[in-house]
């Protein structure tokens, strides 16, 4: 569905004052069929875009989710709210991730919400040695036992499709972007490249993976959001790029060790807290096996949309920001 001959659209968005979602609701506050956006999340944001307003929002509270959307009124829900970089504390990440999902479209279901927007991940795929490359949606979300994000992620994307499923006559999309990056970003992903001694490699080879500068994310999101479109899309660049070659920009080598010996080192490690080791054993296979993502549809959907940055560049971009920052070389 377009939203041309529409009136103008008031939006709110969990986690609003977020990496992403802070610059989404600037980018939504400059355009001019927007008449409200409303920045929800438990910390305001650094800055308060023309049209915008903040509203302190919890997700894992039903009551919170149903009183915020029957008093803004959106007409468009931006769901973003979601606990990213691992924790020790699993069942309070479980809260956001899962239990804000369902709390804040059970709200929707019963405020009459007609769109919304819901943002997962590719890793809600998994990384399994079957998986083809690319992965397309019709792909099902397997995630991954163990990684606790991708474990979210997968339940999160299943109450979005489940919704969609139960309120046909409205409109869901969801959203899977890969792996995000750009200016000022910092996250355990990117840490992991200053904090690793080098770079494990387990005899399989090396496997592909996917950087989406945050630019790309957030013109993409405005596309979707803005017209309308229904349905799941993943959201990536045009290419990938191997783990062994990220290691080598980041100046890291590459060397071939045992997976139970590093397993069980960073198992232990992981369980002592040790300073600097942000990362859970379980994301081993996310080295193993592929897990990037075709966006075909996405582009279909948006013609004129088109990445402006591939994976090796933002990988790049990020590894000179992080330099300059510290007063390094990259």
């Amino acid at each position: 569905m377009c939203t041309d001959g529409w009136g103008k659209l008031r939006y709110l968005i969990t986690g609003g004052s977020g990496y992403i979602g802070s610059r989404l609701a600037e980018a939504l506050s400059s355009r001019r069929k927007t008449e409200a956006v409303v920045i929800a999340d438990i910390v305001p944001p650094h800055t308060l875009p023309g049209k915008s307003s903040f509203r302190k929002l919890d997700v894992r509270s039903m009551e919170s989710a149903a009183d915020a959307l029957a008093e803004e009124k959106p007409d468009v829900l931006v769901h973003m709210a979601f606990v990213v970089d691992p924790t020790h504390d699993e069942p309070a990440m479980y809260e956001v991730n899962v239990n804000g999902t369902f709390n804040l479209l059970a709200a929707a279901a019963s405020e009459g919400v007609e769109r919304v927007v819901a943002m997962t991940a590719t890793m809600a795929y998994g990384a399994w040695p079957n998986n083809p490359v690319p992965i397309t949606e019709s792909q099902p979300v397997h995630g991954h036992a163990h990684y606790v994000y991708a474990r979210h992620a997968t339940e999160a994307d299943r109450i979005a499709q489940l919704w969609a499923t139960l309120h046909r006559q409205r409109e869901m999309t969801i959203v899977r972007p890969c792996t995000v990056f750009g200016p000022g970003a910092d996250n355990h992903l990117i840490r992991m490249w200053e904090n690793q001694a080098f770079f494990p490699d387990f005899g399989g080879g090396d496997q592909p993976t996917q950087f989406l500068h945050v630019y790309d994310c957030v013109s993409a999101l405005l596309n979707l959001i803005e017209n309308g479109h229904a349905g799941v899309f993943n959201l990536t660049p045009d290419d990938h790029i191997g783990w062994h070659e990220c290691a080598r920009l980041a100046g890291l080598e590459v060397r071939g060790v045992r997976e139970e010996s590093f397993t069980g080192l960073a198992e232990g490690m992981w369980r002592m807290k040790m300073p600097n080791v942000e990362i859970p054993p379980s994301f081993v296979d996310f080295f193993k096996y592929p897990y990037v993502a075709s966006n075909d549809r996405l582009k279909a959907a948006l013609p004129d949309w088109q990445p402006r940055y591939g994976s090796r560049e933002t990988f790049e971009m990020m590894l000179e920001e992080r330099a300059a920052a510290s007063g390094r070389s990259a």
